[in-house]
């Protein structure tokens, strides 16, 4: 695609601004939630300080994928591809098939009362599986090993970022094990799709 990277700038701000608005949009259509709270997801003890990792998903996915334009920026567009067939398909389960489970009690701690912040951010709980925070950072983390022109202080940096987020979906308790299992061949999928795509419409 003949973009400059201030106009893939443009896409990627367009496309978390639509992200959020299916994420909460959907909610409203959404009845006959399902638990998907396992025994398993009790092994994985809350820990609120890891909120502060679980924040820096949306810094990271506004800013890391700018390093990936590399002159024709083929890499960024099969990234920005990948990331519009996560948010369809992310949108798609939540509608047919919306899911919730109960978070715990959180301890009346500085890091307790932000996690409890980030609680009221989703004010229903629901749009569990798959995670969106989980398949977005895994499709990074894939860009990120097909890149051989990011330098690797940068991918070092990107990279312990994304899997610090991923594993802070389970210790502060806004995802459960499903969420985030059902991420991987989600965010798997739709990279290679997204490499067939842009391949196709001349990458």
């Amino acid at each position: 695609m003949s973009l400059s990277l201030f106009q893939r700038i443009l896409i990627q701000a367009v496309l978390l601004s639509v992200q959020s608005l299916l994420y909460f949009g959907c909610e409203k259509f959404q009845k006959n939630f399902h638990d998907v709270h396992r025994d398993i997801d009790d092994q994985i003890p809350l820990d609120p300080r890891w909120v502060w990792v679980y924040i820096l998903w949306f810094p990271l996915i506004a800013i890391a994928p700018l390093s990936f334009y590399h002159g024709k920026g083929a890499l960024l567009d099969i990234y920005l591809i990948s990331i519009v067939l996560d948010i369809i398909s992310s949108v798609v389960f939540y509608m047919l098939y919306p899911t919730t489970f109960e978070r715990p009690e959180v301890p009346d701690t500085f890091s307790g009362r932000v996690l409890k912040m980030v609680y009221k951010g989703s004010y229903r709980g629901v749009n569990c599986m798959p995670s969106m925070h989980c398949s977005q950072c895994m499709i990074l983390l894939i860009t990120i090993l097909a890149d051989r022109e990011l330098p690797l202080v940068l991918a070092v940096v990107y990279g312990g970022i994304a899997l610090g987020i991923i594993y802070s979906t389970q210790a502060t308790k806004q995802h459960v094990l499903v969420d985030f299992l059902m991420a991987i061949p989600q965010s798997i999928l739709c990279f290679l799709f997204g490499y067939g795509i842009h391949m196709l419409i001349g990458g």
